[in-house]
């Protein structure tokens, strides 16, 4: 191999070098770009739910919740990305979620545990076998 096609493959293999590392940076912060938007969607949806339901919390009135959260179990909350909205009192219990089998089961996962002690919101991601997935959680406050 002479030195003209010895520095052609050099020049060709920094090029491509170059390319790659720059195509995988444009990757990395659209990715970054949307999870940054998924968070600020499931912050205000999360939002919305807390506004709305610190009253029925605040006076025991858990049927209203269910009036709440229905709206996110149908179609809207998939349009959403919203897999599941769950309600919990300061032990854990579940008292509101999309899902009506999940009522009345505690929840001591170390995110809840976190979530009910913070007076702010709180933004986890966990991988799952599908791919990654943002867990948010807003307290309620009346």
């Amino acid at each position: 191999m002479g030195l003209r096609a010895k520095l052609i493959l050099v020049v060709a293999s920094t090029v491509v070098c170059l390319q790659l590392v720059w195509g995988w940076s444009v990757v990395q912060q659209k990715e970054n770009a949307l999870q940054t938007e998924v968070e600020r969607r499931g912050l205000a949806v999360l939002r919305a739910v807390a506004s709305t339901s610190a009253v029925s919390l605040a006076n025991r009135e858990l049927e209203h919740l269910d009036a709440v959260l229905d709206r996110y179990a149908t179609a809207k909350g998939r349009e959403l990305d919203v897999l599941s909205i769950s309600i919990v009192d300061m032990e854990g219990y579940v008292v509101g979620h999309t899902d009506p089998r999940e009522y009345g089961k505690r929840r001591v996962d170390t995110f809840v545990v976190r979530a009910i002690v913070h007076d702010s919101p709180l933004v986890e991601m966990e991988t799952a076998d599908d791919g990654p997935r943002m867990r948010l959680s807003m307290p309620v406050v009346s």
